[in-house]
């Protein structure tokens, strides 16, 4: 199996988006999407996993602003955003380890680059010619 620093090189890398958005949208009481770790972990795995489902090869921890200084603004202490990245963590190895698209879980060293396993292949990387036309064909505005 590649590691994830040669298929950055050679595949496209589907991956997953909008979690904090999904939760926001599902739970109006949240002050922040981070809080959702501790509050409501079973739907975070579960977007995770319906992100792998969905076809995503990369799954992000529900962490994009758990940082003291976001955190600090909604009353949080640096245990607690230490608690809520922690959380975030297990959450998405969980969902990993559980999922049938992504294989069993196993025991992986903590650099970067083997943080990640797959289970399935990636599609083929298109030429630059076939990018360009793409992009040629997005740009226009239609007939």
């Amino acid at each position: 199996m590649k590691s994830f620093l040669e298929r950055i090189e050679t595949d496209v890398l589907v991956g997953d988006g909008g979690t904090g958005s999904l939760l926001m949208q599902a739970y109006h009481d949240l002050s922040c999407a981070e809080r959702a770790n501790l509050a409501y972990p079973q739907t975070v795995t579960d977007i995770h996993l319906r992100f792998i489902a969905a076809g995503s090869q990369l799954i992000e921890t529900n962490t994009f602003g758990a940082n003291r200084f976001k955190l600090e603004i909604h009353g949080d202490s640096a245990e607690s955003v230490r608690q809520l990245n922690s959380a975030a963590v297990k959450l998405a190895r969980d969902a990993n380890g559980s999922s049938p698209h992504f294989g069993s879980r196993r025991k992986r060293s903590r650099s970067a680059a083997s943080t990640c396993s797959w289970s399935r292949p990636s599609p083929p990387r298109p030429s630059a010619s076939s990018r360009s036309k793409r992009s040629v064909q997005f740009l226009r505005s239609p007939s």
